[in-house]
């Protein structure tokens, strides 16, 4: 399936989606996949098939990137599915971008001036793979207006919780999320929360002995947890993971989040058998299994090779724009077009072929392969255009490169095959060295 068809199929379940609208997000769809240098609008004019002002006034305007990749994911995704939530920071210089500011850097462990992203992605737990959902830049008056940051982060999920539902009811953050009032709002959106707690967290057991038959109020709790000694009675073991690491799982009270929840204690031993380290895990769904707990917050980090990809193939940090309209339209295909190939490519290899997987979507590839469909195109004047497009637009929908799609066309006349089987091949040869040798230099 190419990138045009799979595009062609989900717009055209979108009715509010025009003609011109639909050619333009196929081309710049395709464009990304094969774009060489930064991407910006003036090489965009350059390696495309618009004007500048074209693709100006198309970011400018709006479209609906949520119901798009919703329908993308319910399509192409097996069922069980989590919705990661994660902030992403893109380098920004100046001071006239909307939006650049002092946001702090998990990489750097620092704050650092750019700009920020939160971004929404849904994880396929069974092919470990993750695909952009809808992503929203953070503004300071937004935040002024939520109060602080972590209810800004909360007032997204409320917003988004309808169509967030459709994907999965599980939202997985990592250990800075786990307290008020963003699990507060999470809470009241309906979605379950799977997040790791601090090291230190307060943590009760429940109360399980007999009940007091005289007045007042039954005893709730039973004491804190020491997550180092645990205690038999309520902690079971749920899985074991590799280097020596032990999980437990028990339903304990939580006292930041003021309710109970599903706690997984995961213990690291080392090769003496003494204890490392400790991390808490914690749902608020009390019902989930704890092997499926610490499975799904496992599963959170495929979101950062979205952040990985998008930065180093499809020009995250590229954008120039100083407008808030094009930003916003900016930040939301980049992160989901460096999946796509797997599309494209999956329903012809499997998956688990991943030398093959890398090579097959490797962006010089894919760049080489354009640059040799827009050299025979433009020869007008050759009697052999239409047999030798024909099989590179074949190689387009099946993965197949194009000089072994070159080797299998037959000529009507013999008499020349033998030279314009050599002429070509001497071409393609000339054509992806030269190809090959420019992507290094902008390497």
């Amino acid at each position: 399936m190419s990138i045009d068809t799979l595009t062609d199929t989900i717009l055209s379940k979108m009715s509010d989606v025009c003609k011109w609208q639909r050619d333009f997000l196929c081309h710049l769809f395709r464009l990304a996949l094969s774009f060489r240098g930064r991407f910006n609008f003036l090489n965009m004019e350059r390696q495309g098939c618009y004007n500048e002002l074209t693709y100006r006034q198309n970011f400018a305007r709006s479209f609906n990137w949520l119901a798009f990749n919703i329908e993308l994911i319910m399509a192409y995704t097996l069922a069980e599915r989590i919705i990661v939530f994660d902030p992403c920071h893109v380098n920004k210089s100046g001071k006239c971008t909307p939006g650049v500011g002092w946001h702090w850097s998990g990489c750097a462990g620092a704050p650092k001036w750019e700009l920020e992203i939160g971004s929404f992605s849904a994880v396929d737990i069974v092919n470990h793979t993750a695909l952009h959902l809808v992503a929203d830049q953070t503004l300071a008056s937004n935040v002024r207006q939520s109060g602080s940051l972590l209810s800004y982060y909360g007032d997204l999920v409320l917003q988004k919780a309808a169509e967030l539902l459709k994907i999965s009811d599980f939202i997985v953050c990592d250990a800075y999320f786990s307290r008020n009032p963003f699990v507060e709002k999470v809470r009241r959106s309906g979605l379950h929360l799977i997040t790791r707690l601090r090291d230190d967290a307060v943590m009760r057991y429940p109360y399980l002995g007999p009940r007091h038959e005289g007045r007042g109020r039954d005893k709730t709790f039973a004491g804190k947890v020491d997550v180092r000694e645990l205690d038999d009675q309520y902690f079971t073991p749920c899985a074991t993971g590799n280097e020596g690491k032990k999980t437990f799982e028990a339903r304990l009270y939580v006292n930041s989040w003021k309710c109970w929840a599903k706690v997984v204690v995961v213990h690291h031993y080392n090769s003496l058998g003494e204890l490392k380290s400790v991390k808490v895990y914690a749902s608020t769904l009390t019902t989930i299994p704890g092997a499926d707990l610490w499975l799904y917050y496992q599963a959170r980090f495929q979101s950062e090779f979205l952040f990985r990809d998008a930065k180093q193939h499809t020009g995250l940090e590229h954008c120039q724009s100083r407008q808030k309209e094009a930003l916003n339209y900016h930040f939301k295909p980049p992160c989901k077009q460096s999946r796509w190939p797997r599309f494209s490519i999956g329903s012809i290899y499997p998956l688990n072929k991943v030398a093959l997987y890398q090579w097959l979507t490797s962006k010089p590839n894919i760049s080489m392969n354009k640059c040799s469909i827009d050299f025979f195109k433009r020869m007008g004047s050759i009697h052999t255009k239409q047999k030798i497009i024909q099989p590179i637009n074949h190689y387009m929908n099946s993965a197949k490169s194009p000089l072994e799609s070159l080797l299998t066309i037959e000529f009507n006349n013999s008499k020349f095959r033998f030279i314009i089987d050599f002429v070509l091949f001497f071409c393609f040869l000339i054509i992806h060295l030269c190809v090959f040798f420019n992507l290094m230099i902008v390497k």
